[in-house]
C-alpha cells in the first residue's frame, strides 16, 4: 500500500483492467490508484490534487485508440497538462480463479469475448467442456467471479495479473494462457504539469527522447496536404507516427496532426555526460521555431 503522502494517479477503469496493470508494473505502491469510468474522465481528473494520469495509447492489434488522440487535442496542454512518457504493456491474461480451485473443477470460464477468442487453443486444450461465458470486460470477468458465492469453485475468469493483487481472495492458476505473445499495447502518462516530479518508476522507459506535437498548417491556405508536408521537412525531426485529426476552428475540413518523434540520432557521449535531455530540448525547440518560421501551429504535448 502506498504511503498516505503518496501522488495520487487515475487510470481508465475498474480495478483490475490492463491500464490499472501498466500502471502497477510502471510505479507499483508509490501512488495512489484511482479508477475513471473512461478515457476522458481519466483526463479530466488531472489537478494539483490528482497530478498523474494513465491512459491507454495504441494497441499493436488494433490500431490506435481514438478517444485518447481526441484528448490529445484538448487545449489544456498548453496550460496544464502534459505527456511525461509511455509505458508498453504486453497483453498476457491469466486463468484466475477463487483460492483453492483447481482445474479439474473449472466448468465456465468468463471473460470479454475478444479474450476468449485471443485465448482458444489453450481453453481447447485445457478446459475443453468448460462453459464459456462473455462479460463486458476481462475486470468485469474477476469482478463476477469474486462475487460468485453459489459455485465459487466451478467458475475462473481469464484476465490482467493485477486482479489476484486487487481482489484478495482471488489467485492465478496459470499464466500466459493467450494463444499470440506478440499483443501489446502502449499507455501514456500524463502528468498536471512538465515539472511535477515522476513517482519512482519501477520499470525503464526504451523509448527515451521522443515527443508529442500537435502540428498544423496555416487556416486557409490553397494547398493544405503541400503545406503539412512542408511543415513536416521544416520540422526535421525522425517521424514515429502520425495521427490525422479534424480540427475544430472556424475553417471547415482544416486538419491537425499529432506527431510522435524522435532524435534523429542519439548522441552517445552526450548520454555519458548526462545532457542529451537538454540537448533534445534544444533540438525540439529549434524543430518548433522553423514550423513557426513558416507560420505553422505547434504545440508540445510532451516531451520524454
Amino acid at each position: 500500500m502506498a504511503p498516505s503522502t503518496s501522488p495520487r494517479l487515475a487510470y481508465l477503469g475498474p480495478e483490475g483492467t490492463y491500464t490499472h496493470q501498466a500502471a502497477w508494473d510502471r510505479f507499483r505502491d508509490t501512488v495512489h490508484y484511482t479508477p475513471y469510468a473512461s478515457i476522458q474522465d481519466t483526463f479530466n481528473s488531472l489537478s494539483s490534487e490528482n497530478p498523474f494520469a494513465v491512459i491507454p495509447l495504441e494497441n499493436s492489434t488494433y490500431g490506435s485508440v481514438t478517444e485518447s488522440y481526441s484528448v490529445l487535442q484538448s487545449r489544456r496542454f498548453e496550460k496544464d497538462a502534459y505527456v511525461r512518457g509511455v509505458t508498453s504493456l504486453a497483453i498476457s491474461h491469466c486463468l484466475t480463479v477463487r483460492k483453492g480451485t483447481k482445474m479439474g473443477d473449472i466448468k465456465r470460464v468468463m471473460s470479454h469475448e475478444q479474450a476468449l477468442g485471443q485465448c482458444q487453443g489453450f481453453l481447447s486444450r485445457c478446459l475443453p467442456n468448460a462453459e464459456l461465458i462473455r462479460t463486458p470486460s476481462t475486470a468485469a470477468a474477476a469482478q463476477a467471479l469474486l462475487n460468485d458465492d453459489e459455485r465459487p469453485r466451478e467458475s475462473a475468469a481469464i484476465c490482467s495479473s493485477i486482479c489476484s493483487i486487487a481482489f484478495e481472495d482471488l489467485e492465478i492458476l496459470q499464466e500466459g494462457v493467450q494463444d499470440d505473445v506478440s499483443n501489446r499495447t502502449r499507455f501514456m502518462i500524463l502528468a498536471s504539469s512538465a515539472s511535477v516530479p515522476l513517482p519512482r518508476s519501477h520499470e525503464s522507459d526504451p523509448s527515451a527522447f521522443r515527443g508529442l506535437l500537435r502540428l498544423s498548417a496555416p487556416q486557409g491556405c490553397r494547398d493544405e496536404g503541400l503545406s503539412v508536408l512542408e511543415l513536416l521537412t521544416a520540422l526535421d525531426l525522425r517521424v514515429m507516427k502520425i495521427d490525422r485529426r479534424a480540427k475544430i476552428c472556424a475553417s471547415p475540413f482544416h486538419d491537425e496532426y499529432i506527431v510522435e518523434v524522435t532524435k534523429k540520432r542519439t548522441d552517445s557521449t552526450n548520454l555519458v555526460n548526462g545532457i542529451s535531455k537538454l540537448t533534445w530540448e534544444k533540438e525540439v525547440q529549434e524543430a518548433i521555431d522553423r514550423v513557426r518560421d513558416l507560420g505553422g501551429e505547434v504545440c508540445v504535448l510532451g516531451l520524454w
